[in-house]
């Protein structure tokens, strides 16, 4: 039998069918408006810079000691329970135990100036499989290659395919993901160098679609622009910078539907504009523009609006918000609802700590810069952060893939058949799964905090009997109803 999911309008009918008490409906329609939209962990642990690394599982991040070594971006995953899986540079790959992993060496991923050369995609419907995709190294003729990791064999993981490449267009050194409209499958950018063309491809169950949605843009980039491209959390936007020869921000719509970019605008800000992130909320952006480099050098961090309506080809204005005396390096959104930026000291070396955005989805100066906010322990980093996928970061849409099949019916005829409650699926969670029964009247009748489908159902009368199911792990919530007939 399917997995139960009750809508609003459902559970009315329900009610109304059951002729159940009006007081219910509101016990009923409080649980459905209680799903636990959440934050994903899987962004939890980062590792990064020089041997740098934080874990953001408890209230204050708490710095750790990782393998990295590397001037620009990397990236990270976690599983759903926050617990680190494995990272990559883009040329190694080392697993949760901080080791090199199996066959994890000899990516080939480029790494000249402010690189956001990596990404980790799960492969949608996979428990085991990992795409690592990474822009190649051969200098004014970059590609998009990909890689996999499995945990199916191996519970450390394996690098199982290396260096497979996605198509034959000159690329800037910059990736960005988000998911589909479904939020089951993932779009990954890339920007073509010296044409006005972007690409984004799609991944879904059956793996990657090797032809890419094209969207033109008004300008055609350089060959050398550097900087990061970042899709907004909730996945109408998405911002690539162009340092050294644009010198802009690129604002376009999305159609996380169909993968297309459309309404450009133009983001202008001082110097070089490198580093960009969006709010949690993706109303606000933040650019940081560096002019020079060490001695002299100066950085200026921006923020715009994006709340308000812009027409098509107009440039939007930007607020000040911090100055810094070298320069500001990468921003990335944690999933504490903060913003990070990595960056050298004013005197050009690494910096053993990262600044911060206390308050980024506040337009104006409570934003709260901190400049040094938060110790490295010890550890250090120069310009760049961990690379993830943006949709993780959105509280409002993000809710992990279970495939749980829930019955509704119960029969205790001992006829074999649906005799008792049986969640096919649930054995393949690791984390707490909290099961609670209810009456029709909101009488608590069963509760388990860690259920694992030992539930006989054989005490409670005939009838309908309201279920509710929580998942730790990306704390989801299932509801539902159960008639059981004897």
């Amino acid at each position: 039998m399917e997995p139960t999911s009750i809508s609003l309008i459902s559970y009315i009918f329900i009610l109304q069918y059951y002729n159940l008490p009006k007081v219910f409906f509101f016990v009923i329609f409080f649980f459905c408006q209680f799903l636990s939209f959440s934050q994903s962990k899987r962004t939890n642990i980062w590792a990064f810079g020089y041997n740098a690394g934080l874990d953001f599982n408890q209230t204050t991040p708490k710095p750790f000691r990782s393998a990295a070594t590397e001037i620009n971006t990397t990236a990270s995953i976690a599983d759903e329970s926050g617990n680190l899986l494995f990272y990559t540079d883009g040329s190694k790959v080392w697993n949760a135990n901080h080791e090199v992993m199996k066959n994890g060496t000899g990516l080939d991923a480029h790494d000249g100036n402010f690189s956001q050369q990596t990404l980790i995609v799960p492969k949608p419907g996979s428990k085991t499989q990992y795409y690592i995709f990474t822009i190649s190294d051969s200098f004014w003729a970059h590609n998009l290659l990909y890689h996999e990791v499995d945990f199916a064999n191996d519970p450390s993981g394996e690098v199982i395919t290396k260096n497979k490449k996605l198509g034959d267009q000159s690329l800037l050194v910059k990736i960005a993901g988000v998911f589909h409209a479904d939020k089951n499958k993932v779009w990954i950018l890339v920007q073509g160098a010296n044409r006005n063309e972007i690409y984004t491809y799609i991944i879904d169950s059956k793996g990657i679609n090797p032809q890419p949605v094209i969207s033109k843009t008004l300008y055609r980039s350089g060959s050398l622009d550097y900087g990061q491209a970042k899709f907004s959390p909730d996945g109408k936007f998405a911002a690539i910078a162009n340092g050294l020869e644009n010198q802009s921000v690129w604002l376009f719509d999305f159609d996380n539907e169909t993968g297309k970019l459309t309404n450009f605008k133009l983001i202008r800000s001082e110097g070089n504009p490198e580093s960009l992130e969006f709010s949690p909320n993706s109303k606000v952006l933040y650019v940081a523009s560096r002019s020079g480099s060490c001695k002299p050098g100066l950085s200026n961090l921006y923020q715009y609006d994006l709340s308000k309506s812009y027409s098509a080809s107009s440039s939007i204005p930007g607020r000040y918000i911090a100055q810094e005396a070298d320069n500001f390096g990468m921003l990335q959104l944690a999933s504490n609802g903060k913003i990070y930026i990595g960056g050298r000291t004013e005197n050009c070396v690494e910096n053993a700590f990262l600044h911060l955005i206390d308050n980024p989805d506040t337009y104006g100066p409570l934003c709260s810069f901190i400049k040094n906010a938060l110790s490295l322990g010890g550890q250090h980093t120069w310009q760049g952060l961990p690379n993830f996928i943006s949709s993780y970061f959105n509280k409002e849409t993000y809710l992990p893939d279970y495939d749980l099949q829930i019955p509704n019916i119960i029969t205790l005829n001992n006829d074999g058949l649906n005799d008792r409650f049986y969640i096919k699926g649930l054995e393949s969670i690791d984390s707490k799964k909290e099961f609670t029964l209810y009456t029709r009247d909101g009488k608590i009748v069963y509760k388990n905090p860690d259920f694992q489908n030992n539930w006989d159902n054989k005490d409670l009368k005939e009838g309908i009997y309201f279920y509710n199911l929580f998942i730790s792990a990306g704390e989801k919530r299932y509801k539902g109803w159960i008639e059981i007939m004897k």
